[in-house]
């Protein structure tokens, strides 16, 4: 659940339904169920803080359509507009507050100024009204930086339009500061997007070595990681066989269904 503080001074509906659900936290580790699974052991830890018997609880990734995605037809006009040389940084996720998209621009802004390469930022995810707020924050940062023209947003994308966009990037940044899980990683790490990454709350456990990550919000720090991606073709090679060997060996949803059973059966 995420922390209420992300949203203040943007929505109060979304203060009061993030306090409402981590309030319940205590009262549902303390429900005696038999099983509790949670997406991480980041989630699952705020459980077992709240009273939950360890060994009642377990670990599993939320089940995906990425394998779906992975055999999906690419949106080739997508593909086209962003194959046009600049190098393209994704990011994937609904437009919120705690996703750290303003640090992302900060980022990206870095990057154009010290290696003034062609480069775009790529924002796909759903701008919810009620966020506006936090929406124009993200405009103003771009203007600031006088980023305009390198900026494309995608507000919500159909399926092969999601695939053309992480196929045709060149860096996945994610610079949230909390996230449970985060899917759009393990799609990353699917389609063979690089990955740089911040690594807060539940990142670094999804992530592993997939990717690049650092503790900091330092925007130069994520430009140059993003540029020794673009460089180095050794290391973009290492990080998508870890990658694929990741999403392959923990998210593929054979191997979530797998586990699935598995915690049920001493259950049933």
């Amino acid at each position: 659940m995420t922390p209420p503080e992300f949203f203040e001074g943007i929505a109060a509906d979304y203060v009061a339904a993030c306090r409402g659900g981590r309030d319940e936290i205590a009262a549902i580790a303390t429900l005696g169920c038999e099983l509790y699974l949670g997406a991480s052991a980041y989630n699952l830890g705020e459980l077992v803080e709240a009273g939950l018997p360890p060994e009642r609880g377990g670990v599993l990734a939320p089940f995906h359509r990425i394998d779906e995605l992975a055999e999906a037809d690419a949106d080739l006009d997508m593909i086209d507009e962003l194959d046009d040389g600049a190098k393209n940084f994704l990011m994937v996720g609904r437009i919120a507050p705690n996703k750290g998209h303003v640090a992302l621009v900060d980022a990206f802004a870095a990057y154009v100024d010290a290696y003034g390469d062609p480069a775009r930022l790529v924002i796909l995810g759903k701008i919810d009204p009620r966020l506006s707020t936090y929406t124009d924050r993200i405009r103003a940062r771009i203007d600031h930086h006088r980023l305009g023209g390198r900026v494309r947003w995608i507000n919500g994308a159909s399926e092969g339009q999601l695939k053309a966009a992480y196929l045709a990037a060149h860096v996945f940044m994610l610079l949230s500061e909390h996230e449970g899980f985060c899917v759009p990683l393990a799609e990353s790490m699917a389609l063979g997007t690089p990955i740089v990454a911040r690594a807060t709350s539940a990142i670094p456990e999804t992530l592993a070595d997939a990717g690049l990550s650092w503790d900091g919000a330092d925007p130069y720090l994520y430009a140059a990681s993003a540029a020794r991606v673009f460089g180095d073709g050794d290391l973009r090679a290492t990080l998508r066989e870890a990658a694929s060997r990741r999403y392959q060996s923990t998210y593929a949803s054979r191997v979530l269904r797998e586990r699935f059973l598995r915690y049920l059966e001493p259950v049933l």
